[in-house]
């Protein structure tokens, strides 16, 4: 099976700038990892869902897989330097206010 993602990830990315923006995305001083609360806003604000969605269940052994974009979206605006920690939420670059800023560009 073969996702195309382009479009919904271009649309998620301008979602999570909002959220931080606006404050609402909390992670940990120690690790910066997502809060809980803050990935179940995230999963439920992303246009086309989470590979799991809560509760999913993967293989035979009943592992819980967890959500994915909800918890990597964070981490990777960070390493992209669009987001920062600052106290217990993520705050926007100076990059990251420009890419907030940009019009969504269409193909």
């Amino acid at each position: 099976m073969i996702v195309e993602t382009e479009q919904a990830a271009l649309r998620d990315l301008k979602v999570l700038l909002r959220l931080i923006k606006d404050g609402k995305l909390r992670v940990s001083d120690k690790t910066g990892f997502p809060a809980s609360a803050s990935m179940k806003l995230i999963e439920s604000t992303l246009s086309a869902g989470d590979f799991y969605s809560s509760g999913t269940m993967f293989e035979e052994d009943a592992d819980h897989v967890g959500p994915i974009k909800p918890f990597a979206w964070p981490l990777l605006l960070q390493a992209a330097k669009l987001a920062v920690k600052e106290g217990p939420r993520l705050k926007l670059t100076k990059a990251g206010e420009r890419a907030f800023t940009l019009p969504r560009t269409k193909r």
